[in-house]
């Protein structure tokens, strides 16, 4: 799965960002996840996805959380399974699965609006 670049279009692989929310591109403009600023964030989104293998799921659920990312601010950090033997075996027919301030929500697609409600 792949994080684009907004000013060249390069992408990189979403396992670049699980230790830092920013790459430094190649054409020099900074790719980010979307963080908002520490302060705004009241709750935490993890996304378990595939990082070397293509998985719709995983992106179009990237792409909603970013969506909604942008009208309730909250802090999320992307793994890619296959970082992890327990979470490949775990999650490997599953991704993406989402957990919400440690809870289990979401397996194969995020409902907005249900998780729009979990961060009210």
């Amino acid at each position: 799965m792949a994080i684009r670049c907004s000013k060249c279009g390069r992408e990189y692989d979403v396992t670049l960002f699980e230790f830092g929310h920013t790459v430094a591109c190649e054409c020099g403009h900074v790719v980010d996840l979307g963080l908002p600023p520490p302060d705004a964030a009241r709750h935490r989104v993890t996304v378990y996805v595939k990082g070397t293998a293509s998985c719709p799921l995983c992106e179009e659920a990237l792409h909603d959380l970013q969506m909604i990312r942008r009208r309730r601010p909250f802090e999320m950090r992307v793994v890619a399974i296959e970082t992890d033997p327990t979470l490949l075996s775990s999650f490997e027919n599953d991704v993406p699965v989402v957990f919400v301030d440690g809870k289990f929500r979401f397996r194969g697609r995020v409902v907005s609006h249900i998780l729009e409600s979990l961060l009210d």
